[in-house]
């Protein structure tokens, strides 16, 4: 008897601080039963400070965050669980790591205004991400491009109900091909 095992999957919900993406990201897996996994749990103490200190992370504070997010990521995957990660998914680099873990990847970037974004930051309360560091994320932001095919791109001035809706048109097919 042949059995095929079925490749889990990554749907990484990304965009810069304030565009919802732990809240899409829950209501995401909470709909197909995938397991949602928060970036921001895996930041090193010192990211937290220096953050909650105003102060931007560069591409060397990000390097232990990523790596532990995919050894994590590595055991999911082995275990066979599929996954919603929310993470801001900034630099094209990073991304790719993230492509070359062994999931089916596809990525949900939520685009928004900065003045909407600035807005909804400031009506945040007890998080240590603060509105001051939203310019740092927009100069660290590779946007995506065409060349990142995996990448669905979903404007953020709806309802999350609406955005999330888009979203499981987009993804559907992907799970389920037939």
């Amino acid at each position: 008897m042949n059995q095929t095992i079925k490749q889990p999957h990554l749907f990484i919900v990304m965009g810069v601080s304030g565009t919802g993406k732990s809240t899409v990201a829950q209501t995401i897996a909470n709909s197909l039963g995938y397991m949602m996994m928060e970036a921001d749990d895996f930041h090193t103490s010192a990211a937290r400070y220096k953050m909650s200190n105003n102060q931007p992370l560069d591409d060397d504070d990000r390097k232990p965050w990523i790596d532990t997010m995919l050894r994590y990521l590595k055991q999911q995957a082995f275990a066979g669980q599929s996954v919603v990660l929310a993470y801001s998914g900034l630099r094209k680099a990073h991304r790719a790591q993230f492509r070359s873990l062994p999931f089916h990847c596809h990525i949900i970037y939520l685009a928004g205004e900065k003045g909407m974004l600035s807005d909804r930051l400031a009506l945040r309360e007890s998080h240590f991400f603060g509105g001051e560091l939203l310019d740092s994320q927009f100069d660290a932001l590779d946007v995506p491009q065409f060349d990142e095919t995996d990448v669905t791109i979903v404007q953020i001035n709806q309802s999350v109900d609406a955005v999330c809706a888009q979203i499981m048109l987009t993804i559907d097919p992907i799970i389920d091909p037939e």
